[in-house]
């Protein structure tokens, strides 16, 4: 028989008692050790673009507050970086680290909110919080150095706080939900959606003929999540209005470029893939009547969170891989359970677990030889250095070899040089000015192997120029190798 909902008062939703057996708690903290063990033995190896490599440099010179949108973040990432310090991690991998740790947390909260929602026993949140694990998003974030998979400690605590109200809808536990989103909100700014999204999906999931009931929750979790988010940016960053004037500036500068015709080809790749199949099943969910409040829930929160990702990322046809929508998991999830009869559960996460290799397999292979990092790392101890790497998977290596490593990306200098050389300057002159700092601060410029080719090979003439003829003759140029790492050093003549 269908599972119904109570009609006698506005929440409780469940008939679980909100304070689950020890033996569950148990089993809670059993599968947030099992979720952090796997992500971290299958680490993502690349970094997911230029942001990680700015985070990681950050981290490693202490500076929390430089990343106002997120603000909270650095500071969750910098605790992680000094616990250990004993083992001199660096920046990157203390990243990498915390994005397990925030996923950890979000399956140990998501787990505590399956045993309080509708059909709440240990087998069916066990298997939610599995589900939720292998969603690809989830999975992917919480196995490369990003801020959404810190962001899933944030979702998984908001959902917790959500199914606590609507177990016992005390002024209390709605104050503690706004708390929750707010917090959710420091860890990334997409989590000031998830205190009004919660409450309307209250106010959907049966309190609708109790909407006077609901209005004193509704004020008092509003007022908890504002107060927080207030006090956050004073304690973190001595501000009260960074977070909101650096959101609110991004966002007037993507309003130029909003393009309402990018919004299928966003809702494809943030929605439909990263959380398949679970995406598509919560649409079906629509047309059964036990599924259709997580189902109206999902649509809900979508509603309120691709308006946004289509302003982010629709222009610049920037994939994000779903990190906007961590929060819509967990109802999809439920509408899908609701859906589907439980032998066709197991075929479903089959396909879920098929998308996620599909998109976070990549990241586990490592293109660059154990030697490589390793002659970055003795290269630094013998001498500060100046690096220039060529991609992503290079700077992964050196960046977790050692900390304080002065590295850039040679996409970032050619795209930099695109943007910034005076009309008739060729790259050797340019080369010459951005490199004069480096080199008075006694750090010699060593060029990666796959740069040097970069260079020497190019089919342009003036890139050509400037490795053959303009370096020669400006620098002391010698070749230098180092166990696994070959390249090319500049110096002073």
């Amino acid at each position: 028989m269908p599972w119904q909902p109570p009609r006698a008062t506005m929440p409780p939703m469940s008939a679980v008692p909100d304070r689950p057996p020890p033996r569950q708690l148990l089993a809670s903290l059993a599968v947030a050790a099992g979720g952090l063990l796997l992500l971290l033995l299958l680490p993502q190896r690349i970094l997911n673009g230029v942001d990680s490599n700015q985070f990681a440099v950050w981290i490693e010179e202490g500076a929390l507050d430089r990343y106002p949108r997120h603000l909270a973040y650095l500071h969750f990432c910098g605790a992680v970086h000094w616990l250990l310090g004993p083992w001199q991690v660096a920046g990157l991998v203390a990243l990498r680290i915390a994005a397990a740790i925030g996923t950890a947390i979000g399956l140990f909260a998501s787990h505590r909110a399956l045993l309080l929602l509708p059909r709440g026993n240990l087998p069916h949140a066990t298997a939610g919080a599995a589900a939720i694990l292998l969603l690809p998003a989830w999975f992917f974030y919480g196995s490369c150095a990003e801020t959404s998979g810190v962001f899933a400690a944030g979702v998984g605590l908001c959902w917790w706080s959500y199914a606590r109200w609507q177990a016992r809808s005390t002024l209390a536990r709605a104050a503690v939900l706004g708390l929750a989103g707010a917090a959710a909100g420091a860890l990334h700014a997409f989590g000031h959606l998830l205190t009004p999204g919660l409450l309307l999906i209250g106010w959907l999931h049966g309190a609708r003929s109790h909407w006077r009931a609901l209005l004193p929750a509704a004020a008092t979790a509003v007022l908890a999540h504002g107060g927080l988010a207030v006090l956050l940016p004073l304690l973190l960053a001595g501000s009260s209005s960074g977070q909101a004037s650096d959101a609110v500036g991004h966002l007037q500068e993507r309003w130029t470029t909003l393009e309402l015709a990018t919004a299928p080809a966003v809702l494809w790749r943030e929605w439909i893939l990263p959380y398949g199949p679970w995406s598509l099943l919560a649409v079906a969910a629509l047309l059964r009547p036990q599924s259709r409040r997580w189902a109206l829930a999902t649509l809900l929160l979508l509603a309120l969170h691709l308006p946004l990702a289509v302003l982010l990322l629709g222009h610049h046809q920037i994939e994000e891989q779903g990190a906007y929508l961590m929060a819509l998991g967990l109802p999809a999830l439920l509408a899908s359970m609701h859906l589907l009869p439980r032998t066709a559960f197991w075929p479903a996460l089959a396909v879920s677990m098929a998308l996620t290799v599909r998109l976070a397999a990549p990241g586990w292979q490592d293109p660059v030889p154990p030697g490589f990092a390793a002659g970055i790392a003795a290269l630094q101890r013998q001498q500060p250095v100046a690096f220039v790497l060529a991609g992503p998977d290079e700077l992964d290596a050196a960046r977790s070899a050692t900390a304080g490593l002065m590295a850039l990306n040679l996409v970032e200098v050619m795209d930099a040089h695109r943007k910034t050389v005076a009309a008739g300057q060729d790259f050797g002159s340019w080369f010459d000015r951005h490199a004069e700092p480096f080199l008075q601060m006694g750090l010699p410029i060593v060029f990666s192997e796959r740069s040097r080719r970069f260079f020497a090979d190019s089919e342009f003439a003036e890139l050509r120029r400037f490795w053959q003829e303009h370096l020669p003759a400006q620098y002391e140029v010698t070749a230098v190798q180092q166990q696994g790492f070959r390249g090319t050093r500049l110096r002073r003549r």
